[in-house]
């Protein structure tokens, strides 16, 4: 029984395919996904970057803007473009909290794995 369910979740593992950013950086603190007008990440924002500086207070951040591919290199750029907004919004409530802009980095990329523009925060 426990080797059906080992290999079910192995399973099920490779099928979620993780965005790029989480193969080379590893599991994000947080991913807010911009999928409605507005969205309320400030809290959850401030949750994680409280007990991450409570393990390390030196801790520094990535934001990385991650945008759904588009059908080609124009469009790639333009969701590119948009999704850098969030991140930089992000970025803006990170500051508000009293995080130094000396502390944080901003990137952006595009994935085959999300459906709508989301902000991925990593820690380095």
């Amino acid at each position: 029984m426990k080797r059906v369910i080992a290999a079910c979740c192995l399973a099920l593992s490779l099928l979620a395919a993780p965005a790029l950013a989480e193969e080379t950086m590893g599991k994000p603190l947080l991913v807010v996904r911009f999928q409605q007008p507005v969205v309320h990440y400030e809290q959850s924002l401030y949750m994680v970057m409280s007990k991450a500086l409570e393990a390390n207070p030196n801790m520094q951040f990535d934001v990385v803007a991650v945008a759904p591919e588009g059908i080609d290199q124009m469009q790639n750029t333009q969701l590119i473009e948009n999704t850098r907004k969030y991140g930089q919004q992000v970025m803006a409530s990170m500051k508000q909290m009293g995080m130094p802009d000396s502390r944080m980095r901003l990137s952006s990329q595009t994935s085959p794995y999300v459906t709508s523009p989301e902000v991925h925060l990593f820690v380095y």
